[in-house]
C-alpha cells in the first residue's frame, strides 16, 4: 500500500488506525519522510496507551504522536497533512480528510472488497481541498505469495448519501458494500 505514495522531505502524515502495530506502520511512515511528523489516530483508548507505552521504552521516534479519536473525522488540530494514510478499511472518503489536506496531498486509504480475502487501495491526489486524480489498485489474484494487482480506470468520486463524503465508484458501479 505504501509503494503507491510519492514521500516528500519533512512530509505532515496522518496515520489512521495506529493498531495493529502500535505505531510500527506510523514509524516507518516518518523514517520515509525524511525529517517529518506524523499523526497517529485510533479509535480504540487502550491502542493509543499501548502505543505511547512502546514510544516511552524507547522504541519509536519521537516525530510520532498518538491520538484517540474517530477514524472519519481525522485529526484536524494537525493539519494540514502532505499524506494521510488510513489502515482501516472504508468504502467512501470522510470530507474532514480532505478539508485537512495541505495545498497538495495525498489520501491513500484500502477498500471494502465485496469478495473476501481481496485487496483494493484508493490512491487520491488532492489540490486545494478538492480530488485531483484517482487510482485504484485492484488484487487480481488471492495468491499470498505472487500477489498481483491490476490499476483500476474509470474511477469516479460523488457525494455519498447519509455521510460526510464521497462515495468510490469504478466504471460507474459503487465500489465496496
Amino acid at each position: 500500500m505504501l509503494t503507491m505514495v510519492r514521500m516528500r522531505p519533512r512530509a505532515r502524515i496522518l496515520e489512521l488506525d495506529t493498531a495493529p502495530d502500535y505505531g510500527y506502520s506510523g514509524t516507518m511512515l516518518e523514517q520515509f519522510s525524511r525529517g517529518g511528523t506524523v499523526d497517529s489516530v485510533d479509535e480504540t483508548a487502550s491502542v493509543i496507551r499501548r502505543a505511547r507505552a512502546v514510544q516511552q521504552c524507547g522504541y519509536r521516534p519521537r516525530a510520532i504522536t498518538f491520538h484517540h479519536g474517530p477514524l472519519r473525522y481525522g485529526w484536524s488540530p494537525g493539519a494540514p497533512y502532505d499524506l494521510i494514510v488510513s489502515f482501516a478499511c472504508f468504502d467512501w472518503i470522510p470530507a474532514p480528510w480532505l478539508r485537512q489536506c495541505a495545498g497538495t496531498a495525498a489520501i491513500v486509504v484500502p477498500l471494502q472488497f465485496d469478495e473476501p480475502h481481496r485487496l483494493a487501495f484508493l490512491h487520491l491526489d488532492v489540490g486545494q481541498g478538492q480530488p485531483a486524480g484517482t487510482q485504484v489498485l485492484c488484487q487480481i489474484d488471492g495468491n499470498p505469495r505472487q500477489t498481483r494487482f491490476r490499476v483500476e480506470t474509470g474511477v469516479q468520486l460523488s457525494p455519498a448519501d447519509g455521510v460526510d463524503g464521497l462515495r468510490v465508484f469504478v466504471d460507474g458501479k459503487r465500489w465496496g458494500r
